[in-house]
């Protein structure tokens, strides 16, 4: 076989594999143009909304309570301090796109924004044998109010995830049935959290209450990439599946007011504030979402139709995280601390929605 016939051979071969022209194939398991339709040939907009139902996942290691047990018998004695945390549940949140096929050449243009919100709260009240510690305020405000034990805690935590993503994208038939759509662009994150915090006791007949107030903003923007991938089944059906890593830089508003209450022996109350607040600081955020479902297409009055379903995970870290303090001393002592910067954000869940494409 002369070099001309191996040339020849090989080429068919590739040709054989790849679409034939780049942007339509046909066979039995992929019997209409998706390639065209990747590209946006026959599309000016798409309009896509989905529906999310995730659960925050916070790794917080600051409870908002310990519940303190222990006995003693003669000599010997034991005792057992169990942490008691605040788990956001399950909420519904949103996410709204616009795209633009060809925007740019051959580069899609899109625009997402993406909404999701918790709230959740917890109690602890004084069990047989047991005490309640406080572990959301500093040790000197608790010293403040002359209470060792609590009689009850109560805590209420809050959370709002906003994402606006402007990206473009690069649709790439490849094989068959296969496509994938490497994606880069601009990423701006809004996150808030709130945690307060309650504690009542009594000293001597005397209502001692110490409260703590504490809030955390970060408002960053950056860079962000990854890709799209779909394999195109039979009838319209599609596995797809997303992901993508954003490294965003921001600024951080941390505040956390204490304040502890006394009642004194008329019946009125004496408040005294405290406050422990950071300075705003640029800090470098890591993010990242992840998703995998299936999708089915149909023609409708000269439109097309996506519905869609999946998983999907949402994650931020080096978030910024409440402090604790180690000593109770009024002296120089009053700041020491942990670090603040090793929050983590995951929200993992089901996502649901459609698209129509114009």
């Amino acid at each position: 076989m002369g070099a001309k016939t191996r040339f020849f051979t090989l080429l068919a071969g590739v040709q054989a594999f790849f679409p034939t022209n780049g942007y339509s194939y046909d066979n039995d398991a992929c019997s209409f143009d998706r390639a065209s339709f990747y590209r946006g040939d026959c599309f000016c907009a798409e309009i896509a909304v989905d529906a999310l139902y995730l659960k925050p996942c916070l790794n917080e290691d600051s409870p908002f309570v310990a519940k303190v047990t222990g006995s003693s018998s003669g000599e010997s004695s034991s005792q057992k301090v169990k942490y008691q945390f605040v788990c956001p549940e399950w909420e519904f949140g949103v996410r709204g796109t616009v795209a633009l096929p060809k925007a740019y050449r051959t580069f899609d243009f899109s625009a997402s924004y993406t909404w999701i919100e918790f709230k959740t709260d917890a109690k602890e009240d004084l069990g047989t044998d047991a005490n309640l510690a406080a572990t959301r305020v500093h040790p000197f405000v608790v010293g403040e109010s002359g209470v060792q034990f609590f009689n009850a805690a109560e805590a209420d935590l809050s959370g709002k995830y906003q994402a606006l993503d402007l990206i473009f994208s690069y649709s790439c038939p490849f094989a068959i049935c296969h496509s994938i759509s490497p994606f880069a662009g601009v990423q701006c994150v809004s996150y808030r959290q709130a945690m307060d915090t309650t504690y009542l006791g009594q000293l001597g007949g005397s209502a001692r209450t110490v409260e703590a107030d504490w809030k955390s903003r970060f408002q960053g923007a950056g860079l962000i990439a990854g890709t799209d991938y779909r394999y195109a089944l039979c009838e319209g059906f599609s596995l797809i599946a997303r992901a993508s890593g954003s490294l965003l830089a921001g600024e951080f508003s941390v505040k956390d007011k204490q304040i502890v209450t006394i009642e004194n022996n008329s019946g009125i109350n004496q408040s005294t504030l405290y406050r422990f607040d950071d300075d705003k600081c640029c800090r470098i955020v890591p993010g990242w979402d992840v998703r995998v479902g299936a999708a089915y297409e149909v023609d409708l009055c000269g439109c097309e139709l996506s519905l869609r379903a999946g998983y999907e995970v949402i994650g931020l870290c080096n978030l910024a995280t409440q402090r604790g303090y180690f000593s109770e001393l009024e002296d120089g002592n009053i700041a020491g601390s942990d670090k603040t910067e090793k929050g983590l954000l995951v929200m993992h869940g089901a996502f649901a929605g459609f698209d129509v494409k114009f």
